[in-house]
């Protein structure tokens, strides 16, 4: 998931608290909102074959700093924004 909470489509404004029933886990509690439930980075496998990257690198984040996950994210969620009197069950 990319997580760029800063960014107006993911801004959490009026919503809701989370329900209970999603489960996302956010590694860096600064990348999460009412929005964006969840945030982890998938390196470990990167790690354990030695590759060149480094805890400030991009590649160690859950953060999307080239954008193919905000984009995916966008697109899943219907443009990124809220929708209030869309139902949530």
């Amino acid at each position: 998931m990319s997580n760029l909470p800063e960014i107006g489509s993911f801004h959490d404004k009026g919503m809701t608290k989370v329900p209970s029933r999603w489960r996302g886990a956010c590694e860096t509690e600064g990348f999460c909102n009412k929005k964006l439930t969840g945030a982890r980075s998938f390196s470990q496998a990167m790690k354990q074959r030695r590759e060149n990257i480094s805890i400030t690198d991009d590649y160690d984040s859950s953060r999307d700093y080239e954008g193919h996950g905000t984009l995916t994210s966008l697109t899943a969620s219907g443009t990124g924004h809220f929708v209030s009197t869309a139902i949530i069950s």
